[in-house]
């Protein structure tokens, strides 16, 4: 089965996605005592997008439904991170959009049908 097209923006949004994590973590650092809680929370962020990337890829990792839960569950800590006051608002605005990019991307039917579909290393 062909790769779809759009899943390369899948994977470029993830790769995005990290990118602005870790320059958000440069920009947004602040000295105090939360120190460690914050870049930890900017780097989880970071990994999540990065694995959402790697799961477009060609030879991805992830089912469709593994996708969809992974992709929930950066939306879910971006936006209460955002909350709890861990992320920069405008991060978690940015972050927040991103992933419900991905989550769109994901789940068209070209997709989650490539996703599903046998996969293998030549």
């Amino acid at each position: 089965m062909k790769k779809p097209a759009i899943m390369n923006l899948g994977l470029g949004l993830g790769l995005l996605g990290g990118i602005v994590a870790v320059a958000s973590l440069g920009i947004f650092y602040e000295d105090d005592d939360g120190t460690i809680a914050t870049t930890g929370a900017y780097l989880l962020a970071a990994c999540l997008y990065f694995a959402l990337g790697g799961a477009f890829a060609k030879h991805g990792q992830w089912s469709s439904k593994v996708l969809a839960f992974m992709a929930f569950v950066t939306v879910g800590i971006i936006a209460g991170g955002t909350i709890a006051e861990y992320y920069d608002p405008r991060f978690g605005a940015v972050g927040t959009v991103i992933a419900v990019a991905i989550i769109v991307i994901g789940m068209t039917s070209g997709v989650k049908k490539y996703v599903d579909s046998e996969r293998t290393i030549y």
